[in-house]
């Protein structure tokens, strides 16, 4: 890749997969004068050096060409209420807001804003947390600055009134943590000059001092807020903060006429007006919901049971939901192109970028591949280097040297975050969305960590070294199994996992113990699966979110009592602490990770020489499985999982093959660990290890399990020809015999 910032070109779709016969819809930005977009099969395998990337041209579909052009992305989450009729002229109009900020921009930003024609009435605050109210109508302009500054992560109550009759403008705050003496309610007024008309308002902005239009015509916003508001409200006449801690509007009070409530609707972008005739507003870019509220008190964590205690928003300058780029191109996928991962490839001048896109099949037969879409998500435009120490040799004992696709991630902060980043105010990002591009969801990225491919560029290799085996397969994704449930594998006799499918919705595992109860098998090719409690609204099916709870590996924890999800109403963190460990669906679980050049293969175990798994080892000699490999040079490498009967693990399973010792850069997780012991690495803990497991299900299915990230670096070594990828084989082709389709 040799794109200049003057020449990059960037893209995103808006599916990640499709039906033969659909419109892939690409929204595309390009420096190039000249761009050529066509749809190609991206292919991956291996000599024994490195994994190989390649594509071949979908010669059904047209290639398209014209000129590029660039599209603007403005992140920054706001809410905004259109079609409001405020008259402030005839008395005098009180403006409330409850704020608890996380972070003062040093650009300046705006808590509420009540704008018109020509006219506007909001709070505004500078990089040092000072608030002023501002108020202009016409040429008239008043402002008033508030005698003490705002204190982050402190609820504080806000109103302005303007009374243009006695020509006034009121600020007043009253702190509600009071956390320090002489921290009381402030009253600060100012003059208004005449004027000659009454000033009109008829929308309200939410976190966001100016409202811009991106190129799909949607608002976006600049100077956006970060921290909670909760309870705006506009009243006919004064609000006295000074006798009110905590102002809530009345619904029957005449004198409120208008005010909106965020505790509703969670799951939507939407929040409801509580006043009749007042519209409603809606949230752009994603703020975070469920999130506790300036009632909350402690005695309940569940905004479920609570509902009055969550009802604030929490907005982020670098939220992003939908880039808002315009369409660019439209190709139709061809009624008879085969199920399969294929990629928009668009190459400008000097300058590259290609958008997976999954072609689902029409109906079932043979090898169901999922791609773990869900885990791409998770991990898309993730800037792990400022999340992890890489100079810290307690990670890998190996340089980390950024790829280029890394480069372009730092480069370009405007795409958003990853569900393991931080916002810039420093709380966990819980929503990620595929609507923008995601640079690591590219086949030639390449991970610091691991130096070598990983997630989209490492599964690349299962469909191709499936196709190279003349095996019958199709490809679906984590998004279709979440919308379409168990349908989805119906009829399939065998389903293979990518190597790594850590995040995973209720829907999805429902679906697939239901698959593995009507006699379908598994493959789990990969680690650390099924981990995370992840859900995405049906309504809002880009958006993915993840509550990572107080407990399991993470680079950031909860607030306390926002461990719920806002999508799908459930608890969220681990599914081993809500009872659904993976080790119950596929008989093992997260056990360590480590990331040095000296990762082991798997030693056969006596179990291995069961009659049961006798095909599982059908033309394979040595003792030891996958001591070579592609991604850190050995088969149970990178995240590993182990098997654990107190965990769900069927006590008819076996262990056939587990990983030779770990160095001291694997690391147990910390939920295996109950208190601080230095008994925690490959070198001192025999749990720091990975477990192939085999068993079979009573509806005639079975499951193999290869349990580390790294297998498939060590399928495609020297081109699918190793034991590695024969054991795998050997996996399929039986599955395929007894699963319901093949008997």
């Amino acid at each position: 890749m040799s794109a200049t910032e003057q020449e990059e070109t960037f893209a995103y779709c808006d599916r990640l997969d499709y039906a033969p016969g659909d419109t892939v819809r690409v929204h595309s930005s390009s420096r190039s004068r000249r761009l050529r977009v066509e749809l190609v099969r991206p292919l991956a395998d291996g000599d024994t050096e490195r994994i190989r990337h390649r594509h071949e041209p979908v010669a059904s579909v047209p290639v398209q060409e014209g000129d590029g052009h660039w599209q603007d992305t403005h992140p920054g989450s706001f809410g905004l209420v259109e079609g409001l009729s405020i008259d402030a002229g005839s008395t005098p109009t009180t403006l409330v807001v409850h704020a608890w900020p996380t972070r003062f921009d040093p650009e300046g930003s705006c808590l509420v804003l009540l704008d018109g024609p020509d006219a506007a009435l909001g709070l505004h605050l500078d990089g040092t947390g000072a608030l002023t109210a501002r108020f202009r109508a016409g040429d008239a302009a008043a402002e008033i600055e508030a005698p003490t500054p705002l204190v982050l992560r402190q609820w504080v109550s806000l109103a302005v009134t303007v009374d243009v009759t006695s020509g006034v403008l009121t600020l007043q705050t009253r702190p509600l943590d009071r956390l320090v003496p002489g921290d009381g309610p402030t009253t600060s007024t100012a003059g208004i000059a005449a004027l000659s008309g009454s000033p009109e308002f008829d929308r309200l902005v939410l976190a966001a001092a100016e409202l811009v239009t991106a190129a799909d015509g949607t608002p976006r916003a600049r100077r956006t807020y970060d921290g909670k508001l909760e309870g705006p409200a506009i009243h006919r006449g004064p609000v006295d903060l000074q006798t009110q801690d905590s102002p809530d509007p009345a619904q029957d009070d005449p004198a409120v006429i208008a005010a909106w409530d965020f505790g509703h609707d969670l799951a939507t972008a939407r929040f409801p007006s509580t006043v009749e005739g007042v519209p409603g507003g809606r949230l752009l870019n994603a703020p975070a919901r469920a999130v506790t509220g300036r009632h909350w008190d402690a005695t309940e964590v569940d905004y479920r049971l609570a509902p009055e205690q969550y009802g604030a928003v929490h907005f982020h300058r670098d939220d992003l939901e939908d880039c808002g780029w315009q369409v660019t191109h439209e190709l139709v996928v061809p009624a008879d192109l085969p199920s399969g991962v294929y990629a928009v490839l668009l190459t400008g001048a000097g300058s590259e970028d290609h958008v997976p896109v999954v072609v689902r099949p029409t109906s079932p037969a043979g090898v169901l591949f999922l791609l773990p879409t869900f885990s791409y998500l998770a991990y898309a435009n993730a800037r792990l280097a400022e999340e992890f120490d890489y100079t810290d040799d307690t990670l890998s004992n190996r340089e980390f040297v950024p790829s280029d696709r890394d480069k372009q991630i730092y480069a370009h902060r405007e795409f958003g975050n990853s569900l393991y980043d931080h916002h810039v105010d420093g709380s966990g990002v819980c929503y990620s969305s595929h609507l923008r591009p995601i640079l690591n969801m590219r086949w030639d990225f390449r991970s610091a960590l691991q130096d070598a491919p990983r997630h989209l560029a490492a599964d690349l290799v299962i469909p191709t070294w499936l196709g190279s085996l003349g095996i019958e397969h199709s490809v679906t994704t984590d998004h279709a199994l979440h919308e379409g449930g168990a349908q989805v594998l119906e009829g399939h006799p065998v389903l293979v996992t990518g190597s790594h499918p850590e995040y995973w919705s209720r829907r999805m595992l429902d679906a697939a113990e239901a698959f593995l109860a009507d006699g379908g098998s598994i493959i789990y090719l990969g680690g650390n699966g099924f981990y995370w409690v992840t859900s995405a609204h049906l309504d809002r099916p880009h958006l993915v979110e993840v509550r990572r709870g107080h407990q399991g590996i993470r680079t950031w924890e909860s607030e306390p009592g926002e461990t719920v999800m806002s999508q799908s109403v459930e608890q969220g963190g681990l599914w081993r602490l809500r009872g659904r460990a993976p080790n119950r669906l596929v008989g093992v679980g997260m056990a360590a990770q480590g990331w040095d050049d000296a990762t082991p293969g798997f030693e056969r175990t006596a179990a291995s020489r069961d009659e049961r798994v006798e095909f599982l080892f059908e033309g394979i000699e040595e003792e030891v499985i996958g001591d070579f490999g592609l991604v850190l040079g050995g088969a149970a490498g990178d995240e590993i999982d182990r098997a654990d009967i107190r965990l769900g693990t069927p006590r008819h399973a076996l262990v056939v093959a587990t990983s030779q010792p770990h160095s001291s850069y694997y690391l147990a997780s910390n939920e295996e660990l109950n208190a601080p012991t230095p008994l925690i690495n490959g070198t001192n803990n025999p749990n720091v290890r990975a477990d192939i497991t085999y068993f079979e299900t009573p509806a005639g299915g079975a499951v193999l399990s290869t349990a580390a990230i790294t297998w498939t670096g060590s399928l495609a070594y020297r081109g699918f020809d190793n034991n590695v990828a024969r054991l795998t084989e050997n996996a399929v082709r039986a599955f395929l015999v007894r699963g319901p389709a093949g008997r």
